[in-house]
């Protein structure tokens, strides 16, 4: 694996971790939310960290309902498809992590048979 290699991991995997980050506000919009419910999900993002698994998949999606339901005066279920949006940027999310780290063990196992000197 050469340096070159490792720049370009080290970039991808800044750019998923930030997207991590701005994903469950992109969805929240997408799904209707307005910068409350935004607002809502990027702070249910951290305050899920501290809360552990299950705070990161709900922390985003109980920040957007929040938000949507104090500032806006929304609905329950208007509030909650804003919040099924940053849930589903969850999902999303973890998907491009999984992606990124199934090439990246893909490359190393393939520079990894490369160099073993095989007996037959």
């Amino acid at each position: 694996i050469t340096t070159g290699m490792l720049w370009m991991w080290g970039a991808i995997t800044a750019v998923v971790s930030i997207m991590d980050y701005v994903l469950p506000g992109y969805f929240s919009k997408v799904f209707g939310g307005s910068k409350a419910g935004i607002t809502g999900a990027t702070l249910g993002v951290f305050a899920g960290l501290f809360i552990g698994p299950i705070g990161i998949i709900l922390g985003p999606f109980a920040g957007a309902v929040i938000g949507e339901m104090l500032n806006q005066h929304r609905t329950l279920d208007e509030a909650v498809k804003v919040g099924f949006g940053s849930l589903l940027s969850f999902i999303v999310g973890t998907g491009l992590k999984l992606v990124v780290a199934g090439m990246m063990m893909y490359y190393i196992a393939q520079d990894f048979v490369g160099r073993i000197e095989w007996p037959w």
